[in-house]
């Protein structure tokens, strides 16, 4: 299994170019775009009476274009270099702070006119939780609206559940997700 956090990086930048050829492949004819979004996010982590809630910035880069008429599809990577703490109510085994996090995601959408689109994120999430001097994977599911200002500025929202991997004598992590952030499109 894989141990150092450099191996967990190279292997979450494989996985998330697979990611991201897959959706270049499915859009080639559809006229995809590569994107940056930065955004701010609060974070809610808990485990049982272990609760932690933070402010982190987020650059995601993501390749996006219509699968048809109204079906849009796009592969993202994104890092969380920092966290900034609201709230910290350890337990006696530490904070569940993290330190920094990564990822990637799949976002099918659905447009419901030309502005607005209504999208899911299926996601591997990865976090340092820096009281545990460890990184932990998980999971991330979520929902989200897009919604473009200029043809190639748009605003986002979006809610994300996640799940991480057992830590050592707390439990598995979980954490609610709310997003606010702004992307711009390489037309």
């Amino acid at each position: 299994m894989l141990k150092s956090p450099l191996k967990k990086l190279a292997s979450c930048l494989l996985a998330s170019g697979l990611l991201l050829s897959s959706a270049t492949a499915a859009l080639a004819n559809s006229g995809g775009v590569f994107y940056l979004a930065p955004a701010l996010q609060y974070i809610s982590l808990y485990v049982g009476s272990n609760k932690y809630q933070g402010i982190s910035p987020i650059i995601t880069a993501g390749y996006g274009g219509m699968v048809n008429s109204v079906i849009y599809l796009a592969g993202e990577i994104f890092a969380i270099p920092a966290t900034a703490t609201i709230n910290n109510n350890p337990n006696q085994n530490g904070s569940l702070r993290t330190s920094y996090g990564y990822g990637a995601s799949l976002l099918p959408g659905y447009y419901f006119d030309d502005s607005v689109m209504g999208y899911a994120r299926l996601g591997y999430i990865v976090a340092r939780f820096e009281n545990f001097h460890t990184t932990k994977a998980g999971y991330e599911v979520g929902a989200g609206v897009d919604i473009g200002w200029t043809a190639n500025i748009s605003f986002y929202g979006e809610y994300d559940f996640a799940k991480y991997r057992t830590l050592e004598n707390v439990g598995a992590p979980k954490a609610g997700i709310y997003t606010l952030g702004l992307k711009y499109k390489f037309l």
